[in-house]
């Protein structure tokens, strides 16, 4: 089935005549004729009663008729989207762990609301491992993670990095001998920040299977305020809320405590030109916040 043939079709339906459809169309009649029988034989149906004031639509001639329009509006619509690339349209999923949808993400997301209107934004707030899950199923268009991602189908761009520190209660100050027997509260398995107290304090000698597991930012805090474990948290964040008289704060070594920040989005995705306006106002923004420090 052409596109040509759908147009002569369309155009003959709305006349309602063969011989006008050629006048309009500047064709010759038997022209307009062969090519509606070809498409009638393709569809393997009658589409046009024919009578002496010219045709009409059958049952099955109507049902193409509504494919056929929404057909060209989605054409139109089409070349809208590719040749207007200054106006960005449509839906964008995004993803992020917590602490960088909080701090992070607030500013950039009113700035790229404001500069693509027709844009439907939406956020998901999730660890890592669940949303490059998301993001190879297409459920997310991308996602902020903690860790860099070794998968074929997945691009990956750094975006800006976190300093890492180790909280305690600031009623509880701990020595490093002390915190092997607190609870380390921490996401579930999977989570780069997990990852990073676990690997640092076996490197210190401090071995431990007193993990819990929490799922939300919030959380941790108010366990480790209360004194049951330590955690592994985003400086940034607890000074941009206000957490940071709430604990006692240790300094970890640089191979811990920088942690960059990836944006990953699927090589395959259908949403690129808007991703890409988007990762540009995510990195100006925090080019503005760093430099109001």
């Amino acid at each position: 089935m052409e596109i040509s043939d759908l147009q002569i079709f369309y155009v003959t339906a709305k006349e309602g005549s063969i011989s006008k459809a050629a006048r309009k169309l500047n064709y010759v009649q038997s022209n307009v004729t062969s090519r509606i029988k070809h498409l009638e034989r393709q569809l393997k149906t009658q589409l046009f009663y024919r009578h002496a004031k010219g045709v009409t639509l059958t049952p099955k001639g109507k049902i193409l008729l509504q494919y056929t329009e929404r057909i060209f509006d989605l054409i139109e619509e089409t070349k809208e989207a590719v040749m207007e690339t200054d106006t960005l349209m449509g839906s964008l999923q995004i993803g992020a762990i917590e602490s960088v949808a909080v701090t992070r993400l607030p500013s950039s997301i009113s700035r790229f609301c404001k500069e693509y209107p027709d844009v439907n934004l939406s956020l998901m707030i999730n660890s890592s491992k669940r949303l490059i899950e998301y993001v190879l199923d297409f459920r997310l268009d991308g996602a902020f993670v903690s860790s860099a991602i070794d998968h074929p189908h997945l691009i990956q761009k750094p975006i800006f990095e976190e300093k890492l520190v180790m909280i305690s209660s600031k009623n509880e100050p701990l020595s490093l001998s002390e915190a092997r027997k607190k609870y380390l509260l921490v996401f579930e398995e999977g989570c780069s920040y997990r990852n990073r107290l676990i690997t640092w304090m076996n490197e210190q000698g401090y071995h431990t299977n007193r993990i819990m597991v929490l799922d939300s930012l919030e959380a941790i805090l108010s366990y480790v305020e209360s004194g049951v474990g330590i955690s592994i948290v985003s400086h940034h964040f607890l000074q941009h809320n206000g957490h940071l008289h709430r604990f006692t704060v240790h300094s970890l070594p640089e191979n811990i405590s920088i942690s960059p920040v990836f944006f990953v989005y699927h090589k395959n995705s259908q949403a690129a030109i808007a991703l890409e306006r988007f990762i540009q106002t995510v990195k100006q923004s925090n080019l503005t916040l760093e430099e109001k420090k």
